[in-house]
């Protein structure tokens, strides 16, 4: 005689809704996890490649302070090669000790200097000396990170940055969660570089109703535009300085120009006869302008190379000189009015 007990059920099997929800939940976790997982290795061979020339700096600090032949020891590293003057010279090459990926797409290069035995990398376009910055790119969809901040936290690194001469006005713009605030840099990475003093980027502009707000904000009489000079412009063309550095970039190598923070949703305002093969010019980066001149509108973008206006060479030649960025600032406080100016 079989014997149950009381409230006991026969064992049964998923229904199909509940298989649907587990393979749902499985599928969301693996788009999570897998991305983490793959990086893993990737952040470990950069790391490695980091640690052996740290190594170096020590090994020829120490042969330097003893007066030792200044030649440095190596070994076989994964998916990097050591690039000096081909004798493991501590002098290295043209002041260089490098860390070469063989996958430049993927690395970072890691470059020591032998005159102050400073260690920086380059990476998507990107050359600094933050190194946690660096490893922690690997693993993000954007070249830069962003946080938002509190605007105490802000008007203080704000004020900072007006002491120290790296903003051109002394009020920034608020629309939404973001703010806004003109830096100075006469090329992309010194504009980017103050933008993150003041705790975000350079703008990244996501529709058009975000484009024409600034448009309204910083161009006119008596605005912003009035202020961007060209100082290097020939007489007469002073206002096509009138065009800051924005965040939409092609230096992520994806073959489109992309938020340099891993943002979807941009919106693209190009110039007449702009984005016309800018990526295989050279042209990585976008400005927006500021000027109703030139066959250009005020709020449309431009693709232009780094240098490409700020060289010693184009200065003889005319044509624009680019000095300075649009920065934003995600708050974690949201204005209800978007025309608020302080």
């Amino acid at each position: 005689m079989n014997y149950f007990s009381l409230g006991e059920k026969k064992d049964r099997g998923f229904s199909l809704i509940e298989l649907v929800v587990v393979v749902g939940v499985l599928a969301v976790l693996s788009a999570i996890a897998i991305p983490s997982f793959i990086c893993i290795p990737k952040r470990a061979r950069a790391s490695a490649a980091l640690a052996a020339l740290r190594q170096i700096k020590t090994e020829c600090a120490l042969k330097e302070a003893e007066a030792k032949p200044e030649i440095f020891s190596s070994s076989a590293l994964d998916g990097y090669t050591i690039e000096t003057n081909g004798s493991n010279s501590c002098s290295g090459s043209n002041g260089l000790i490098k860390m070469v990926p063989q996958d430049l797409e993927t690395y970072p290069v890691f470059n020591l200097s032998t005159s102050n035995r400073e260690i920086s990398y380059t990476y998507r376009g990107v050359s600094s000396s933050n190194l946690k910055e660096c490893l922690d790119l690997i693993c993000s969809n954007g070249i830069y990170q962003s946080r938002k901040i509190g605007i105490d936290e802000f008007r203080d690194k704000f004020s900072a940055a007006v002491k120290d001469g790296l903003t051109l006005e002394e009020g920034f713009y608020r629309r939404g969660d973001s703010i806004y605030a003109i830096v100075i840099g006469d090329t992309w990475e010194k504009a980017q570089e103050n933008a993150k003093k003041l705790g975000g980027n350079l703008a990244t502009i996501n529709d058009e109703e975000e484009n024409n707000w600034l448009k309204s904000q910083l161009f006119g009489d008596g605005k912003a535009s009035n202020k961007l000079t060209d100082k290097l412009a020939l007489p007469g063309e002073e206002l096509r300085g009138s065009s800051i550095w924005l965040g939409h970039t092609s230096l992520q190598n994806s073959g489109e120009y992309e938020s340099i923070t891993g943002e979807k949703n941009l919106y693209s305002n190009w110039a007449p006869g702009e984005k016309n093969d800018g990526i295989g010019k050279g042209e990585k980066y976008t400005i927006m302008t500021l000027f109703d001149n030139y066959n250009r509108d005020p709020g449309q973008m431009m693709t232009v190379s780094n240098r490409q206006y700020n060289t010693k060479e184009l200065v003889e030649r005319g044509g624009a000189h680019i000095f300075y960025g649009l920065a934003e600032i995600k708050t974690n406080e949201i204005m209800e009015v978007d025309d608020d100016i302080e």
